[in-house]
C-alpha cells in the first residue's frame, strides 16, 4: 500500500483541476476585449450582458419578508437600442437561487435590476433592492449604480457606492476593487 507522500510523488498521478471563481471569469472578460469584438454590435452586447450577470453573483440584495416568494429574479430592460436576443441568454441562470426572467418594461415596478438605454428618470427607479445599470454618461454620478463604458475598445465600470447604500445593495469587496469608484456628487475618490 503507498502512502499519501508517494502517491504525491509519482509523475502520473493526476491533479484536480482548480475551480475557476466567477471574479476569474470577470477579470477575463474585463482584460480580454478587444476593439475588434466591439465592431460587432451583436458580441459587444452579448459581452455586456455576460457582464452584467456576473456583476450579480457579487451583490447581495437586500432581504424582505415578500423575497421568499418571489421566485423570479426579474431583469427589466428600458429604453431603446439594446439587443434583445442578447438579453434572452441570461433568461434561467440563477442569482441567489432565484431564476432570472428579462423582459422589457415601462414601469420597472417588480424588478431587481434595470438596464437603462434612454434618459430615464433615475429618480423614478431609486427604490430599495433595485440594481441599476447604463451606459449613459454621467449615470453613476446621475445617482445610478453601474455605469458602463469603454475606454480604447474596452469594457469598463464604474460604481456609485452612495446610489448602492441607499438601494440596500451590498457589494463585494471583490468586484469593487475592479470598479472606478463615484459618488452622488460625482467625486471619485
Amino acid at each position: 500500500m503507498m502512502s499519501l507522500y508517494q502517491v504525491r510523488k509519482q509523475p502520473n498521478a493526476r491533479k484536480s483541476p482548480r475551480p475557476v471563481s466567477q471574479l476569474s471569469i470577470l477579470l477575463l472578460m474585463l482584460f480580454a476585449w478587444s476593439p475588434v469584438q466591439a465592431a460587432d454590435g451583436f458580441k459587444a452586447e452579448q459581452l455586456k450582458v455576460a457582464f452584467i450577470y456576473h456583476f450579480t453573483q457579487f451583490i447581495n440584495w437586500p432581504e424582505d419578508d415578500h423575497e421568499q416568494a418571489k421566485k423570479n429574479f426579474n431583469v427589466c430592460l428600458t429604453g431603446k437600442g439594446y439587443e434583445v436576443h442578447a438579453w434572452d441568454d441570461m433568461n434561467g441562470k440563477k442569482v441567489g437561487g432565484r431564476s432570472i426572467q428579462t423582459a422589457a418594461c415601462t414601469t420597472c415596478r417588480e424588478c431587481d435590476l434595470v438596464f437603462i438605454t434612454s434618459s430615464v428618470a433615475i429618480k423614478s427607479l431609486k427604490q430599495r433592492g433595485v440594481l441599476t445599470i447604463s451606459e449613459q454618461p454621467g449615470f453613476a454620478a446621475a445617482g445610478g449604480v453601474i455605469e458602463l463604458y469603454t475606454v480604447e475598445g474596452r469594457l469598463r465600470f464604474r460604481i456609485n457606492v452612495d446610489a448602492a447604500e441607499r438601494a440596500g445593495l451590498t457589494i463585494s469587496s471583490r468586484l469593487l476593487k475592479l470598479a472606478d469608484i463615484v459618488h452622488d456628487n460625482g467625486v471619485m475618490p
